[in-house]
């Protein structure tokens, strides 16, 4: 990569911690995003300020495409990632750009960006011995797997998540919700590899267990048993959904349309001709009469509700209505799909009037009908085992932005536990581990990369390199003591050097952060952090330094292939 390329690649970096500097921690400031000239969102989520931004050079796609592939993976550290990738850049940027001749490991442009980025390779590779010893002595590791052991980790993890992103208020409920959404799923809290999948399993469904309530306070936010689904109560009978509440009956669930003949389909454009009118009524009563002796066949089987991945015309609504029977038209067929598992309901995927129902379904043991505000919901309630419940969040907000923004966090805090649970093999630890947040890991890791290729047998570019990255770290404490009440000109510089004069906090216990608030140095406080999200974050933060110092050519992909297209024809 040319000195150009990195200047650019620095100065886009530049632009995203100009942006999300001031966001970072509990106090945090927030920005102001235009959605579409039509709707603003004020916020200080690292990931959705990202996903909002329009960034057209490649090398700045690459950049933000990475701290998407993090978040999505890790549900937290989108600003951390930032924030440690500037710091990189810059002083890449400034070792690219001296012209010192006593750099050892100087002898033109070129070749420093390519020695630096074969360093942080090898930087990348050897991160273990350098971080897992860290880690493993900052560590809390959960070997008391209990429920209240479990609870206590859980709070602390998921208030750290969310710590910031709202009011102290909306925090405590939002974690309230989530550990009860997580302890209603697990029905076994003895094994972490049993949390660990009833996790996974709710980060998989998330979206689906979850229904959004507009101009509604949070705390009227519940977590109901069942599934449940939003339906249209046009053309419902009010007294018919009053009769069948806290009944229980067999359901259908198929894709669901009333075949008539091509001559008289509705929405279709056919041609007509018809000698007289008593053809057209004919024609008409015989598919009413086909539609009756349908409807009567479903009564037969008990049948008292009809979910329909399709429309179903006005005609076919109220005859069922009059029948009994109720239809919920144009369901989403991955929901009808997921309430047919849970709910061992049979689908029919297509209904000919004439054919004969072979079976029951009786899998659902009640249906209830819930009016949330302006919104009305069907409630199942499956007869499932004990270790299969399935649980719905109704989740509530003044706004619809906010809506989406409590839907998120949830989700995000989930994917933090799931990382919590599952510490990969290079860690070498089976238990899940936390660390302390604030900036106290980025302390101790700084340090140890300063300290140990002290000596002279580490290659001079190595050393730089690990120097880089221990300065790049700095950036996480640094940030969050600009961001307090009570930092001044130069704190900072105070702070490291009474870090450094605490050499012996480096085998203790004793790990110091910054606390957000105050912006001092503390010894002990709340703020905890899945060990593997501060380790994952440093490695893939290597790993995009060095795909971009290897980076040699931009080139447009679509402009190649619209030139061989006008050679091509300008050959035929």
């Amino acid at each position: 990569m040319s000195v150009a390329m990195i200047r650019t690649a620095s100065q886009i970096c530049n632009s995203l911690e100009d942006i999300l500097a001031k966001t970072y921690g509990p106090v945090g400031m927030d920005v102001l995003i235009d959605v579409m000239s039509t709707n603003v969102v004020a916020t200080n989520h690292g990931s959705t300020i990202i996903n909002s931004l329009q960034i057209s050079h490649p090398v700045g796609q690459l950049i933000t495409n990475s701290v998407k592939k993090f978040y999505d993976k890790t549900g937290d550290g989108s600003t951390s990632f930032v924030l440690i990738m500037a710091s990189m850049m810059r002083q890449i940027l400034r070792h690219a750009e001296s012209e010192d001749t006593n750099n050892k490991w100087r002898s033109d442009h070129k070749e420093t960006i390519i020695k630096l980025s074969r360093a942080f390779r090898k930087v990348n590779i050897d991160l273990d011995q350098y971080f897992t010893p860290i880690l493993h002595k900052m560590a809390t590791c959960l070997t008391d797997f209990n429920k209240n052991s479990v609870i206590v980790s859980l709070n602390g993890i998921i208030t750290t998540a969310m710590n910031g992103k709202f009011g102290s208020l909306a925090v405590e409920k939002l974690t309230k919700i989530t550990v009860e959404l997580i302890l209603r799923h697990a029905c076994n809290l003895s094994t972490c590899e049993a949390l660990n999948k009833t996790i996974n399993k709710l980060v998989d469904e998330f979206y689906l267990i979850v229904t959004e309530i507009p101009q509604i306070p949070l705390s009227e936010s519940c977590i109901l048993n069942g599934i449940l689904l939003r339906y249209n109560s046009k053309g419902v009978n009010d007294k018919l959904i009053a009769a069948l509440s806290n009944q229980k009956y067999p359901s259908l669930i198929r894709k669901f349309t009333f075949k008539l003949d091509q001559s008289i389909r509705q929405g279709e454009h056919t041609s007509l001709s018809f000698s007289r009118s008593s053809q057209v009524d004919g024609a008409v009563e015989y598919q009413q009469s086909r539609i009756r002796r349908f409807l009567s066949k479903l009564q037969d089987e008990n049948v008292k509700l009809i979910i329909s991945t399709e429309s179903v015309t006005d005609v076919a609504v109220y005859l069922c209505n009059r029948a009994g029977i109720i239809i919920l038209a144009n369901v989403a067929e991955e929901e009808a799909n997921r309430i047919g598992y849970y709910c061992n309901l049979g689908i029919i995927y297509e209904v000919d009037m004439e054919e004969t129902l072979i079976s029951k379904f009786t899998g659902i043991t009640s249906c209830q009908f819930i009016t949330k505000s302006t919104q009305r919901y069907i409630q199942f309630i499956p007869q499932l085992a004990e270790s299969n419940r399935m649980y719905h969040l109704l989740l509530c907000g003044l706004a619809k932005e906010l809506c989406h923004q409590y839907r998120a966090a949830i989700h995000n805090s989930l994917k933090c536990v799931l990382m919590w649970l599952d510490p990969p093999y290079c860690l070498r630890t089976y238990q899940p581990c936390t660390v302390p947040g604030g900036g106290a890991t980025e302390f101790a890791l700084a340090r140890a990369l300063k300290v140990l290729p002290s000596n002279d047998s580490y290659d001079p570019v190595y050393r730089s390199a690990c120097q880089i990255l221990s300065e790049s770290l700095l950036a996480i404490p640094r940030t969050l003591y600009n961001n307090s009440t009570n930092s001044t000109a130069g704190g900072f510089i105070r702070i490291l050097k009474e870090i450094d004069s605490e050499s012996s906090a480096l085998g203790s216990r004793n790990w110091k952060g910054i606390n957000p608030y105050t912006g001092h140095l503390v010894s002990s406080h709340n703020v905890i952090e899945p060990m593997y999200i501060r380790y994952y974050s440093v490695r893939q933060c290597l790993q995009v330094i060095t795909q971009i110092l290897k980076i040699d050519k931009v080139i447009s992909a679509i402009g190649c292939g619209n030139r061989r297209n006008k050679a091509d024809e300008q050959d035929n």
